[in-house]
């Protein structure tokens, strides 16, 4: 299929480790070197940033940096309309879009589009891409990469008539399939099972959910070696990627590792970005509006050097400033804050995961995409009728991350709530730390959380100095976040809202936390939105935070720190 015709139009599919990315970049690579196509006429759209970027690397390395086109979903929209405004809702505005493209002008340069990671689509934005292809000149091409058996979105879409998913479309609409069938992500022959026999399983049409996910079940636990709990003692040096399906149990196991001092980091939504700590600490004390090279490396000398945050060389970590926001010869500070505040900042500015070295620890749905040599996937002993075809291709999807070892974590679920704020809470008991939003400027570097700048900067360097381990974090009356009984800052008004509605109040109003600070992050905001904040973040608008990890516990002291061990 790389070397199908440009103006062909097919669907490929492929399961797990087949490929589907690489033969993305490659038909990219292809039409452009043998068939002379610009590479203004290519565009390739795919899932997520992650995969935004590693093709645009791919495909820049083979082409000499030429200029591709490679785009995100939400991008894509941009791209075929780089003047719409959104007065309404990103849904609401993608939707307007579909009826302009028959006469979208974007639309008519091209000569080919890819589209990876098809089967993740849903909603309205599998409708813009249904369109879009509608639309196309006639002699553009269109490669679709996809694989039915790892769609695990469907709950993203909020339609009340939810479609077929767009492969299903684009097959019924007469494109052509091709087929990946070359297994490339493991040689395990204990593995191979899991990616060769588990999909036919989850694309099965005679069984009903539960059995697929009973049948899925058996199957791993053949493959793989069962674990009645977590091996702690085994995790401390490895990058092993455990797998959960909730968040909850994400946190539970987070707290197991903290206990024991294994530093580890977490991949899940509701997590603030992973921005790395010598952004603020080299910027955080100045207050002028650009900075240049020089003064920047002065500030890394001082600051950074020779810490364990110095994580890249300085000159590199000047060049990724200086590309996000470049000013002549100086990177522009408000340029720079205005990207790092977006909810997607630079991938370049940002750390793969949020936390410390170690173990990761995710979910399923924010592992998608990646892989690890070796794997721990939490399964659920509790199998119903209830189950969703969706969950078969859940499990099915944390089961093929392993390249080299799967291991198979017997578990059983914790029950939970989520307030509309996206929080995990037990009612009346426990309440999830750690969020986006729960640690802000206004509890880190203002009045009244520290009375002084000299009080901001001793919290502020005692951060910086802390070891790369995890710390326990208690929390006072006033909210404020207690390591070895300094305050280091307080809890926004955002988090102590969602206690004061999920936890009961207390005679003494004292609130225990059962949170443990996993590392440092740069905190980046206006600093003309906070008006008590103390000199020099009043201006420079670059502080440290905690990473935070755990929850807010009104149980008794004793037990503030107990967690069910099989998690």
């Amino acid at each position: 299929m790389i070397q199908e015709s440009p103006d062909s139009r097919l669907m490929v599919e492929g399961g797990p480790g087949t490929g589907k990315t690489a033969t993305a970049c490659a038909r990219a690579i292809h039409l452009i070197k043998n068939h002379g196509m610009a590479p203004s006429a290519l565009l390739v759209v795919s899932f997520t940033r992650i995969a935004v970027r590693e093709i645009a690397e791919r495909i820049g390395a083979a082409l000499d940096d030429a200029k591709i086109k490679v785009v995100t979903l939400d991008a894509l929209a941009t791209y075929l309309s780089p003047d719409r405004e959104d007065s309404e809702s990103h849904d609401d505005s993608i939707g307007f879009l579909i009826t302009l493209l028959p006469r979208c002008p974007a639309l008519l340069p091209l000569r080919h589009v890819i589209v990876d990671e098809a089967h993740d689509v849903v909603g309205v934005r599998a409708d813009l891409v249904e369109a879009m292809i509608q639309a196309l000149p006639q002699a553009c091409g269109v490669t679709i990469f996809a694989d039915p058996a790892q769609s695990i979105y469907d709950f993203a879409d909020r339609s009340r008539l939810p479609k077929p998913p767009l492969p299903v479309r684009l097959v019924e609409a007469g494109m052509a399939v091709r087929p990946l069938t070359v297994l490339y992500r493991t040689a395990d022959p204990a593995l191979t099972p899991v990616f060769e026999r588990a999909r036919p399983v989850v694309l099965s049409q005679s069984q009903t959910p539960a059995e697929k996910f009973t049948a899925l079940s058996r199957l791993l636990r053949r493959a793989a070696p069962r674990l009645s709990r977590l091996p702690v003692a085994d995790l401390a040096a490895t990058k092993s990627l455990i797998l959960y399906r909730y968040r909850v149990d994400v946190l539970a196991a987070s707290t197991l590792l903290a206990q024991q001092g294994i530093g580890h980091s977490l991949r899940m939504s509701g997590l603030p970005a992973a921005l790395p700590a010598w952004i603020a600490l080299c910027l955080s004390r100045h207050q002028e509006p650009t900075i240049g090279r020089a003064r920047f490396l002065a500030s890394w000398d001082r600051c950074v050097a020779g810490t364990f945050h110095a994580a890249i060389a300085p000159d590199d970590a000047w060049e990724l400033l200086h590309r996000a926001a470049p000013l002549a010869a100086e990177v522009s500070l408000p340029t720079l804050r205005s990207k790092l505040m977006q909810a997607s900042p630079p991938l370049d500015l940002c750390q793969a995961q949020l936390g410390l070295a170690g173990p990761i620890l995710g979910t399923i749905h924010a592992s998608k995409g990646r892989e690890a040599d070796d794997v721990i996937l939490a399964l659920s002993e509790t199998i119903n009728s209830s189950f969703s075809n969706e969950e078969c291709r859940i499990l099915f999807v944390g089961a093929t991350r392993a390249k080299k070892s799967l291991r198979i974590l017997s578990l059983q679920p914790l029950r939970s709530q989520i307030l509309p704020s996206g929080r995990i809470v037990y009612p009346g008991t426990w309440a999830e730390i750690g969020l986006d939003q729960d640690i802000s400027p206004d509890g880190l570097v203002a009045f009244p959380a520290f009375a002084t700048p000299e009080q901001v900067l001793d919290a502020q360097q005692t951060l910086a100095r802390l070891p790369p381990v995890p710390h326990a974090i208690t929390l006072d009356r006033f909210h404020n976040i207690i390591i070895d009984k300094q305050s280091v800052g307080t809890l926004s008004s955002y988090a102590v809202c969602d206690f004061d509605a999920a936890l009961p109040r207390v005679a003494d109003g004292v609130r225990q936390g059962a949170a443990w600070m996993m590392g440092v992050r740069s905190l980046v905001f206006d600093p003309t939105d906070h008006r008590s904040l103390h000199a020099p973040w009043n201006d420079s608008g670059f502080a440290l935070a905690p990473i935070i990890v755990g929850g807010c516990d009104m149980r008794k002291k004793a037990e503030t720190h107990s967690v069910d061990q099989s998690t």
